[in-house]
């Protein structure tokens, strides 16, 4: 029968055609690369010369697969070489030493397990040591070395860097988003504890790079309840370009459900208002007008101004309630300053948040008083209970009748006419006194 083949020809064709666009989407999915970026800049006045980029990308399909980290950097002393490390925090408040980005990044401690087969897996104890890759008895932050050429460049992307596993731009517990990549004074030469690299000349903070589909994500073991974001003083556009730090803390155990942000911000103009947001993307190699992906106002935080005083200083602090338990949604993602108080006004600075150091603190006294934010869902509730209050109150208020419109609507009252006055009656003179009852004494 010519239709009946016809028929089984045409099924056979639509489900060629299916498996074709299946196996094409699992081939996407598999070629996917996340990327992130840290923007370089020098770590002390001397070693401004400094710029360029480290780039770690890994396949999306493999949140533990290897990492190809890219440099491009100038403006080095030629022929040195350099410890090369991913550090613990993405806090650069302190740049000429290690004070605020503390050591080698080292995930959190994982117990090891026996699996079905007996077999040991798991453990820290190969993090837990400093070493030089393809080593897999390094700590995770440790890249191994750099060496600059005879014109101060470094380019191209690291040999054996960097496998066995150790850190990841997606695993909850190794991911480097919103972590600091340093560039040391010295060569690591694989000592203990830390190799022997010395102060840092160079640093980025790593962001999320600006490209579709991008979607690295910061680790959330431990939780992340603080992050910062900090506005570099030599920034690009100008030596006064405006500068400082953000901060957020997520205020538990005390107050669950509160994330206090902070900010203060300098080199602007005195007396003005400025728009200020979170963007999707933390890559400051990106144009700051248009490249830095849609505003960014997940977890309640819906940051949207900032003022400055008389002083050219802007003072933020204001208390969001929140529905989420940690900060990590906005580590790695990018915070900037428009040059006037609506977003369509042109940005004039932007910053990296990255983990912040535990023992942040930013001081803010003097910021303007401004009530606890809230969000659009919590207005929500509070509106409704604030309308069920009121209602409730209006009941009881009815019920006791203490207003005038009780008594217009509720049962009347009634004048009664007094009695009428008791008839006149003819009064005899009082009598003696009655005797005394039960022989009791006489007055």
């Amino acid at each position: 029968d010519s239709s009946s083949g016809f028929t089984s020809a045409k099924m056979m064709s639509r489900r060629l055609t299916s498996f074709a666009v299946l196996t094409a989407l699992l081939a996407t999915a598999a070629a996917q690369t996340n990327t992130a970026v840290a923007k370089m800049r020098g770590a002390r006045p001397n070693d401004a010369t400094i710029a360029g980029t480290v780039t770690f990308e890994q396949s999306a399909a493999d949140p533990l697969g290897d990492i190809t980290v890219t440099v491009a950097l100038s403006g080095m002393t030629p022929g040195q070489t350099h410890g090369f490390h991913v550090h613990q925090f993405g806090d650069t408040r302190v740049t000429d030493a290690l004070d605020t980005m503390s050591a080698h990044f080292v995930p959190y401690c994982v117990p090891p397990e026996a699996d079905e087969d007996g077999e040991i897996t798991g453990g820290c104890a190969d993090d837990q040591v400093h070493g030089l890759p393809p080593s897999p008895q390094r700590q995770p932050g440790d890249m191994g070395n750099i060496i600059v050429e005879a014109d101060g460049t470094v380019t191209g992307a690291l040999p054996n860097c960097c496998g066995q596993q150790k850190m990841s731009l997606t695993d909850p517990l190794r991911s480097i988003v919103g972590r600091v990549v340093v560039i040391h004074m010295n060569e690591d030469d694989g000592s203990q504890p830390y190799g022997g690299a010395g102060a840092p000349v160079a640093y980025g903070v790593i962001g999320i790079a600006a490209k579709a589909g991008n979607a690295p994500l910061a680790p959330n073991t431990p939780k992340v309840d603080k992050i910062i974001c900090k506005f570099e003083k030599d920034n690009e556009l100008a030596p006064t370009a405006p500068h400082g730090e953000a901060l957020l803390t997520l205020l538990e155990p005390e107050r669950p459900g509160v994330v206090r942000m902070q900010a203060k911000i300098s080199g602007l103009k005195q007396n003005s208002d400025h728009s200020f947001h979170f963007h999707e993307y933390g890559d400051m190699t990106a144009d700051m007008n248009g490249g830095l992906g849609a505003i960014y106002s997940s977890n309640q935080v819906n940051v949207d101004m900032i003022w400055v005083n008389e002083a050219g200083t802007a003072l933020y602090d204001v208390e969001y309630t929140v529905a989420t338990s940690d900060l990590v949604e906005h580590v790695g993602r990018s915070l900037t300053i428009h040059d006037g108080p609506t977003k369509e006004s042109p940005t004039i600075a932007a910053a990296t948040c990255g983990l912040a150091n535990p023992n942040a603190q930013l001081d803010t006294t003097g910021a303007p008083t401004v009530g606890l934010a809230v969000s659009g869902g919590v207005v929500a509730v509070l509106v409704i209970t604030v309308l069920v209050v009121v209602a409730i109150g209006a009941a009881l208020v009815c019920y006791m009748c203490k207003c005038a419109l009780c008594s217009k609507l509720g049962p009347k009252e009634v004048a009664i006419p007094p009695p009428p006055p008791p008839k006149a009656a003819s009064f005899a003179p009082p009598g003696p006194p009655p005797p005394a009852a039960f022989g009791g004494a006489k007055v």
